[in-house]
Order: structure tokens, then sequence, then C-alpha cells
């Protein structure tokens, strides 16, 4: 599971002269090929890569070029320039270009593998994260309004995925192959997986328009649906799952214990609603426990203080909403209440 580093020259002798070389850092990085900047290219496209050392002068699409298809069609990738042919304006146009490392040629083994592995810790600069629930972790960025990229590897396969998030929106999605929605569907549908944290965005722009909750819930569905093609079950229609209800559930109108927490939360809850209106449901519910144990790690984690809560829209019509406690307690309301109305509460 070591980062892939992609290196680019034309001199075959010396490419797999330094291929050898780099051998023994293969505990820290994993050293690739290529032969030209557009056999990098095609490289880029099948498989993930972390990090470009590419020469400046190769015939046909040489370092400058490579360093530009890198900054607009991958920009998160941090590419080092070496080259035999070192003058100050070539060192200034790289620099303005984007990139991330400058070696004159002839250079230590050693310099190089020290400047490739610096660079890739920033890659998980604001920590690793291990089985995890990647839907969780992307609802507590939207909900912290968090700036990161979030590089994600499935541990069943060694797949591996980026997210770009900026002040809490999903910007873009990228995977082997796929870009955009379609990968966050594959991304977000993975199970088990291994989160690095860079705590900075290259992107400005957002590229996916559909909302973080509808991604969410599609990769769910076609998790699911996946799921039942390899067991051997027909797919079956599209329909909002019903809620878990672990415990009898607790209306306006009946009786309640003194000291039920579901009284509690419901009399603080009118108060900021001006009523009861828009309520639908209130219940505690333990099957959600496990997901906010997830959260509350999560939350220490990235030192985002005390979790309040969490809200998600459920369907087309409800805002489902989670509180911690010594049981989760659930509320379901309607989706007309404003989401302003109901984060003023959870901070209340």
């Amino acid at each position: 599971m070591s980062p892939r580093v992609l290196i680019v020259d034309d001199d075959q002798v010396w490419l797999r002269l330094l291929k050898k070389k780099l051998d023994p850092y293969a505990d820290i990085f994993f050293a690739i090929l290529a032969e030209s900047g557009q056999a990098a290219v095609e490289v880029l496209r099948r498989q993930p890569i972390s990090l470009v050392v590419t020469d400046l002068q190769m015939p046909g699409m040489d370092g400058l070029a490579l360093l530009a298809y890198l900054s607009e069609f991958f920009p998160d990738i941090p590419v080092i320039i070496v080259t035999a042919y070192s003058t100050p304006d070539h060192k200034k146009a790289v620099f303005e270009r984007g990139a991330a490392g400058y070696l004159e040629k002839p250079f230590v083994v050693e310099d190089l593998a020290r400047r490739i592995a610096t660079t890739l810790k920033k890659e998980s600069e604001g920590g690793t994260l291990h089985s995890v629930q990647l839907h969780t972790f992307a609802q507590l960025l939207e909900m912290e309004q968090k700036t990161c990229t979030i590089r994600v590897i499935q541990k069943a396969t060694g797949y591996r995925g980026v997210l770009f998030f900026r002040n809490g929106e999903l910007l873009e999605a990228r995977v082997t192959g796929q870009r955009g929605a379609k990968a966050a569907y594959t991304i977000f549908a993975w199970g088990d997986v291994v989160l690095s944290i860079e705590d900075d965005c290259v992107l400005k722009e957002r590229r996916i328009t559909e909302d973080l909750q509808a991604i969410l819930l599609e990769s769910m569905r076609r998790h699911d649906e996946e799921e039942e093609i390899r067991n051997g079950v027909p797919p079956s229609p599209q329909t909002d799952p019903p809620l878990p209800h672990a415990y009898p559930q607790v209306n306006e109108g009946t009786e309640a214990p003194a000291d039920d927490p579901v009284r509690e939360v419901r009399a603080k809850l009118e108060s900021f609603l001006g009523g009861s209106r828009g309520i639908e449901d209130l219940y505690p519910d333990a099957n959600w426990d496990p997901l906010i144990a997830s959260v509350h790690e999560i939350g220490r984690a990235m030192e985002a203080g005390e979790f309040k809560g969490c809200a998600m829209n459920v369907g087309k019509a409800s805002t489902l909403v989670l509180l911690p406690g010594a049981t989760t307690m659930v509320a379901t309301l309607d989706r007309r209440i404003p989401w302003d109305r109901i984060l003023n509460w959870l901070l209340s």
C-alpha cells in the first residue's frame, strides 16, 4: 500500500539504474517507470499516482508540457523536476508552473529519495484514520466546513481514490478511470477504508454539482444493489428505507416518565421551532450508537471539539437528526424546516 511514484525520463538506461537504487525505499514509496511524457499520461489514466519525478528535456511531450497536464487534470499530484541542463530561467519556469521541487543532474539518489519522502508526508499531514465510516466522516467535514484533500484506500483491494473538500463542499472526486460524481459514487461505496488527510485543497471551483447527501444515498443504493446481484438476489424497486425503531416511539400526547430523555429533547426542540409543528417523530434508537461512537472517534482525531449531533436528508420529505447520549436520540423533522434553525438547536 506504499504510495506510487512515477519516474519519467527518455534515457532508459538511467531510468532503470535509478529504479534499482530506489528499490530499498519500497517501504516508503514504490517507483513506476515511464519512458516519455505520453507514456506517463497513460500511466496516470490507469492507476493512482502520488508523486511524479520527470526529466525536463524529452522528445515529444517534455517535462514542462507534462507539468502543465498535471496542473490541469491532476492538480493534487506534486511534481519534482530533474534536469542535466539547468538554467535560472528553467528553474524559474518550473516553479511558476507549480513544481514542488527541482534537482540538477547528477544528484545523489539519497537526496532524491529524501525529497520524495518529505513531499509525500504532506498527503497525511492532517492524520491517518483506519477503519472509519467514510459516509460519517464526509458528513462531519460538511458540518465543520472543512477544507482538505482526502485520499482513500480500500483495504480489501488496495484501490485508491481522492476527494476534494473546500469549506465543507465536495468539489471533485477522482478514482482510476473516473472523475466527478461517478467517481464519488464509487469511492463512497467502498467498505473498510484507510483515510489520509491533507489539510489543503488545490481546487477552487466546484466540479460536482450534486448535493453531498444525495451522493451518499445514491452510493449506498448502488452498493446494496451490487451486493444483491453478487448474492443472486434480483434488485428490488428503489424505495426509501424504513427508519429503524429499537424502542417504542414516544410522540406528542403519549405519557412518558418524568425522567424520560425524549420529553426533555422534545421540549427543547419545540422551543426552537415555536411549537410541535414539523416534528414527525422522536425516539431513542441504540442501532445508531456504533455510528455515533465512530463520529466521536473521528472528531477527537480531527480535534473538532465536542460532537453535538448531525442532520441528514432522508428520502424526499424528511430530515433525520441524530443526538448523542446514553442511547442515540433520533428526530425526524419536516424537510421544510430551515437548516440554520436545526443547526442552532444542535449547537445550543
